[in-house]
């Protein structure tokens, strides 16, 4: 038990040492441990405070017959033992400076490592290296190396000095040395006096509510900030009994932990995120028989940016356990603060953000956003620790923007070793710059990364460990073993991003899998496109001495050959090197093959001169532009005018290698490609980009029962599945069908035409079935189609879905009435679907469309009866298994009286420009006379099969000042948003019913 006297009578920090407080904690201890330590193959061994201060004076007396002076350094390399414990006190209780570091790693070339010992040495300054004996005998003559070492020590002596030593009394004076991490590049070391050491201790114990009955369980290494602070001096300076095991046992059994925690009734523990995640992964149910965790008060997360997902998975799996969720605990700590700047969870709820993730990349501010990304605050600062969040210039930024974040604290370092005491992190004002990027809330530190390593890919910011969090969740990819990092692109002029992932799988072709899944993840779940995923051996990537994969070396070797040839850039000289002596179609070839390496390499075997490349979507819009360069600085710009504005014709290598060879024969060819895109078609493709993929997606048609976009179709804009539905993202990433249909909680169903499937929005994370994903309790899953009408949305469901689902929402009816309005149907069908006479026409070129067809009247009699027998169906297969069914008629511009934006009346006005029979039915002259009709009749018939009816045109959100169309049909990110809510209003009506019920 903690010694229930702490701390001693109230003492002030600066008159206090920390050797003095040593001596007198001992001399109060009983017989009870103080040190535990555990071991694999060998019974535990524990020392009382009088039996470990023993062995330090032993070590100090081996110090002193080597004639170190005070203040000289000692560095410490051991394994897990007493003498790692017992040599670093011996040094504190002498009066040098002693620092740890890392034994040698078998992954550690031993070249690397001896020159790694050396910088340390020599940056500490070192008198003395306590070290095994075989690691001396490896470092045989490192002494010549290093001026200041006096000696290289194995054992201490075997008699301790017959008087404690004495220590010069000064709070400034330097107490010990640690060393940054290493994630980022070379450790840097730092000197902490005495007084900061103390106030570390002594604050922090407060803030966890550190007492006589806490036991600390720990496997943290003593040369990371993290243990050497919390695991070695908060008990020490405490008395509070630590249990440690080698951090090489744990990550060798991760349920050691767990059973040192339940045998030894363990109370706190620390931890890096990483370590979190492994333990949920990691730990079976047959090595937790009889864990009871229940003693645990604080797991407290620190080291790195917490991520709320692997809090929540940590406290779901151990919760059968007895793990509480009020033990969850984190802290926002660093090596150049002694450790802890903050403080939050341990027997308070953790306060957890969601973000709008588009605000938060490009504008840099913290707003709420139902549907966006999770964080978790790191808690509040430690007493007199003062936290500012800065802008580029050092200045102070307001609550909620995003900055670098600058701290102010009695624990400080003064500056890093080999400077002159200060170091430019430091702003005039004492506030030092950490290079984390975070925001305040309210008190709340919320920490998302680090500034450096932070990718700026087409403007957007984007955090790596945001890009790793959706890799970790890729099947068969090792959790917590990815690195994701930019490499710039001077031809694109931005950064392109590169993932890293580990697997156990040895199969080829599940390796294979596993990557094009990564690719779809990240693609779908974030605002970049890989240019490379590498799918590696586990235990391949590098990590740093606290057991984080280092993103910086990792980039390194990525960049060095390390994990094999390099994917090529985007710059198109290449492949103008590559054409200058070969045929036209091999030349195009070459360019293509460049294009396709940035986001398909996989592919790029695979591609033939006849294979699709627009229609089938390995090419998107941003492809193009790099694609049409190469083939200017490859072919001459005289045989490739108007090549833009041709390539929804040339689709193939094939086609693209007839036009050039065509063009150059071309006498009359114009000499430039000014006009390439129609100026009308440049100002709607400038203000929403994302329509040129969308529009032109391509179909797959069955007789008459469904028209869906392509399966497997990619664009910066959109995605579809292997069926043709369009990429549905869920709390953890996309969701597949296969997932939907096993789902096991509540289920909901977007049904629909092209407005809920999403044409016109920026992305998969801004349609209608995404956002209620985020906004709702439920899974949902988007069963919406392209230029539909009902009895193909109604199909499609019957075909794919489950029927035992809670909701389904169903967002359509104008095409069934433009296609009536149109007459689109042969004259046999009075109620056709947009597009059946193209569709009759490929089925059968020589068909005759000739002959009688019914009047307006009869069609519209048709449609009515359609309306009716796909509502009675759909109602007929739901109702029996309590589904909630909710009919929307989807909104159109034409049919609300709503204040038209600029960005509207662009579009709308180029929309109606179109010369195509189905835009120009949109217009108000034709479809605004039936709106009533239409809502009348709708109405009706969902009363009559017991479906909630809602005419989205009469809702006043869809009615505002904003830009809510991208033209007369489609919506905008906020359009889905305000028709999101609105649904979102409906589900929660009816919970709220169900629970009045109950």
């Amino acid at each position: 038990m903690a010694l229930a006297k702490w701390p001693l009578s109230g003492t002030p920090i600066v008159e206090d040492s920390i050797p003095r407080r040593l001596r007198r904690l001992a001399a109060m201890a009983g017989a009870d441990p103080l040190l535990t330590l555990l071991f694999p193959d060998q019974p535990p061994r524990s020392f009382t405070f009088g039996e470990l201060l023993t062995l330090a004076d032993g070590w100090a007396g081996r110090f002193q017959t080597a004639g170190l002076q005070p203040g000289d350094g000692v560095v410490v390399i051991l394994q897990h033992g007493p003498d790692l414990y017992a040599a670093y006190l011996g040094a504190l209780l002498g009066g040098w400076v002693p620092a740890q570091f890392a034994p040698p790693s078998a992954k550690f070339a031993h070249g690397d490592y001896c020159s790694a010992i050396v910088t340390l040495l020599t940056n500490a300054r070192a008198a003395a290296l306590v070290t095994s004996p075989a690691l001396a005998g490896r470092l045989a003559g490192i002494g010549e190396r290093v001026p200041t070492l006096r000696q290289v020590c194995t054992a201490p002596e075997s008699a301790a000095p017959s008087t404690p030593l004495a220590v010069p009394k000064d709070p400034r004076r330097p107490v010990l040395m640690q060393f940054t991490s290493g994630t980022t590049g070379l450790k840097k070391g730092m000197v902490l006096s005495e007084a900061a050491v103390l106030w570390q201790v002594d604050r922090y114990a407060r803030a966890i509510g550190l007492g006589p009955h806490d036991r600390i369980v720990s496997w943290l290494p003593l040369y990371h900030d993290m243990g050497l602070l919390a695991c070695f001096f908060l008990p020490l300076l405490t008395g509070t009994p630590l249990v440690a095991l080698s951090p090489f046992d744990w990550v060798a059994d991760p349920a050691r932990l767990l059973q040192a925690v339940s045998h030894y009734r363990g109370t706190l523990t620390w931890m890096p995120n990483f370590a979190f995640a492994l333990l949920a992964d990691r730990v079976t149910d047959d090595r937790l028989t009889g864990i009871d965790l229940s003693c645990w008060r604080g797991v407290i997360n620190c080291s790195e940016p917490v991520r709320p997902g692997n809090m929540a998975d940590f406290q779901k799996r151990f919760s059968p356990f007895g793990l509480q969720d009020t033990a969850l605990g984190v802290s926002y700590a660093m090596a150049e603060n002694t450790f802890a700047v903050t403080s939050g969870g341990v027997g308070r709820s953790l306060v957890l953000h969601t973000l709008d993730q588009d605000c938060l990349a490009r504008e840099g501010r913290a707003v709420p956003h139902p549907q966006g990304r999770r964080v978790a605050s790191s808690g509040r600062p430690l007493p007199d620790t003062r936290i500012s969040i800065l802008d580029d210039r050092g200045n102070p930024l307001p609550d909620g923007h995003l900055g670098e974040i600058g701290i102010h604290s009695p624990g400080l370092f003064d500056g890093y070793l080999g400077t002159a005491g200060t170091t430019d992190a430091f702003l005039p004002n004492g506030l030092f710059r950490t290079g984390d990027l975070g925001y305040l809330e309210q008190g709340e530190l919320f920490v998302l990364g680090r500034r450096q390593d932070t990718l700026i890919i087409g403007g957007a910011n984007l955090f790596p460990q945001d890009i790793e969090a959706l890799a970790d969740g890729v099947p068969g990819v090792v959790p917590g073993r990815t690195a994701a990092f930019g490499i710039d692109d001077d031809a694109l002029g931005t950064q392109a991003l590169v993932v890293l992932a580990e697997t156990r799988e040895q199969d080829p072709k599940r390796r294979r899998s596993i990557r094009q899944a990564l690719f779809e993840r990240i693609t779908a779940g974030s605002e970049a496109t890989p240019r490379d995923v590498r799918v590696l051996d586990h235990m391949i990537l590098r990590k740093s001495t606290s057991g984080k994969i280092s993103r910086n070396l990792n980039r390194q070797r990525y960049l060095d050959g390390g994990f094999g040839p390099l994917v090529p850039t985007a710059g198109p000289m290449a492949a103008a090197g590559a054409t200058a002596s070969a045929t036209t179609l091999e030349g195009v070839m070459a360019c293509v093959r460049e294009i396709l390496a940035m986001a398909r390499p996989d592919l790029v075997r695979e591609l033939q001169a006849d294979t699709p490349l627009f229609s089938s979507g390995l090419i998107d819009s941003f492809a193009r532009v790099t694609l049409i360069t190469g083939l200017e600085q490859a072919f001459g710009r005289s045989r490739t005018p108007g090549l833009l504005a041709a390539l929804e014709r040339l689709d193939t290598i094939r086609a693209l290698a007839d036009h050039l060879d065509g063009a150059a024969q071309d006498a009359q060819a114009p000499a430039n490609d000014a006009a390439a895109l129609p100026p009308a078609l440049a100002r709607k493709y400038r203000l929403v980009p994302q329509m040129a993929d969308a529009e032109r997606q391509p179909y797959e048609w069955t007789a008459y029962l469904m028209r869906r976009g392509a399966a497997h179709y990619r664009s910066p804009s959109l995605t579809s599945d292997a069926w043709g539905f369009r990429t549905v993202l869920g709390r953890h990433g996309p969701v597949t069908l296969e997932a939907f249909h096993a789902h096991r909680g509540p289920r909901g169903l977007v049904l629909g035409n092209s407005t809920a499937y999403g044409v016109g929005t920026s992305g998969d994370q801004a349609v209608l079935a995404s956002r209620l994903n985020r906004m709702t309790d439920a899974l949902w899953f988007n069963f919406s189609q392209r230029a539909s009408s009902m009895t193909q949305e109604r199909l499609a469901v019957e075909l794919h879905a489950p029927l035992e689902v809670d909701h389904l929402v169903w967002v359509s009816g104008i095409n069934n009435l433009i296609a009536v309005l149109l007459d689109e149907g042969e004259p046999t069908n009075p109620a056709p679907f947009v597009g059946e006479r193209y569709f009759l026409k490929v089925m059968n070129p020589d068909r005759n469309a000739a002959g009688e067809h019914p009047d307006l009247q009869q069609r519209l009699q048709g449609m009515v009866r359609t309306l009716d027998r796909e509502l009675g169906l759909l109602a007929a297969a739901f109702r029996p298994h309590g589904t909630r069914l909710l009919y929307c008629l989807q909104p159109a511009l034409s049919w609300i009286d709503k204040p038209l934006t600029a960005e509207e009346v662009e579009l709308v006005g180029l929309f109606d420009g179109m010369a195509s029979p189905v835009q120009r039915a949109h217009h108000p002259e034709h479809l605004a006379p039936w709106r009533a009709f239409y809502s009348r009749t709708l109405a009706t018939l969902c009363r009559r099969h017991g479906l909630k009816f809602i005419d989205c045109n009469q809702d006043p959100a869809l009615a505002g000042n904003a830009w809510l169309f991208v033209d007369r049909t489609h919506l905008t990110d906020q359009g889905h948003g305000l028709l999101a809510e609105r649904i979102g209003r409906w589900v929660a009506h009816g919970r709220d019913r169900m629970e009045e019920t109950l």
